[in-house]
C-alpha cells in the first residue's frame, strides 16, 4: 500500500500520482475518483465565479484527470479496467442556490456517460455512485 498527497485540482500532479501508481504496481487496474467541495452558492445573480471555478477544479476536472491518465495507462498495460466516480444525488436533481456544486456533479455522470460510449469496445468502463 502506498499513500499520496496529490492535489487533485492540478493536472500535473494527478498525471505524475497515477504514473507513480502504475509504476509502483505494474498495471493500473483500477481508479475510484472521490473529491467534493461544497461551496459557491448563492442565487445565480450573485455567483462568484472565481470560486464557481475552483469548486469546478475539486469537483469535476478532478475526475476528468484521474479518468484521462488512467485511460492511458490502462492502454499502455493491455488490461483495461473500472474507472468509478463519486457523483452526487445533486447532479440530478437540482437545488436552488446549489449551482457550482450541482452543475460540477452532473458534468461528472455525463463525463462517465461519454467515456463509457467512447471506450466501450476496449473493456474500459466508467461507472457513477
Amino acid at each position: 500500500m502506498i499513500c499520496l498527497q496529490v492535489d487533485v485540482s492540478s493536472e500535473a500532479e494527478v498525471k505524475n500520482a497515477i504514473e507513480y501508481v502504475s509504476e509502483h504496481f505494474g498495471k493500473l487496474n483500477i481508479t475510484f475518483s472521490n473529491a467534493g467541495v461544497l461551496a459557491g452558492g448563492g442565487p445565480i445573480r450573485e455567483i462568484d465565479t472565481a470560486e464557481w471555478g475552483r469548486v469546478f477544479r475539486i469537483n469535476f476536472f478532478a475526475m476528468l484527470y484521474c479518468s484521462k491518465y488512467a485511460v492511458q495507462e490502462m492502454a499502455k498495460s493491455g488490461k483495461p479496467g473500472p474507472l468509478v466516480m463519486t457523483s452526487s444525488v445533486g447532479g440530478m436533481v437540482s437545488t436552488a442556490g446549489g449551482f457550482s456544486y450541482t452543475c460540477a456533479k452532473a458534468a461528472i455522470i455525463t463525463l462517465a456517460k461519454c467515456i463509457a460510449c467512447e471506450y466501450s469496445n476496449t473493456g474500459v468502463r466508467a461507472n457513477v455512485i
